[in-house]
């Protein structure tokens, strides 16, 4: 029992580490967009705002950086130094799309919905943390 509450910890420790980096040093509009975000999710569901995210995705704006930091984190990709987490979706199930963003949306929309579920809830853990840091700056 004592190794699963210090994974769960670690884990923890991991998500707020991930979030930190995200957030440090963002303006004022990302993290607006972060405290929205877990409302749309809970509203319309994550593959739903996902989607919102990737088609407000342009030139590096804020909507593509967060997106891009869930498709991080959901994967474990692109993560600081560091960080290391556990990827909730493996790499060599995503196969198909132009980019890593692309290929998590595939997924998703493919996937069981207990995998789904799981994604959703590890997001909005991740949220909760992105929200805290944007609203330090």
């Amino acid at each position: 029992m004592a190794n699963g509450v210090s994974t769960l910890k670690s884990i923890a420790q991991a998500r707020a580490k991930f979030a930190w980096e995200c957030a440090y040093g963002k303006d004022k509009e990302y993290g607006s967009l972060v405290n929205k975000i877990p409302t749309y999710i809970k509203t319309n569901g994550l593959l739903n705002t996902l989607a919102f995210l990737y088609s407000k995705s342009k030139n590096d704006n804020r909507e593509e950086k967060l997106l891009k930091q869930i498709c991080n984190w959901l994967t474990g990709q692109n993560l600081p130094s560091c960080v290391s987490a556990f990827p909730l979706i493996e790499i060599n199930k995503l196969t198909t799309g132009s980019n890593d963003q692309e290929k998590v949306l595939i997924y998703l929309m493919t996937c069981q919905a207990k995998e789904l579920i799981q994604c959703t809830t590890e997001v909005l853990a991740l949220l909760n943390w992105l929200r805290r840091f944007a609203k330090s700056e």
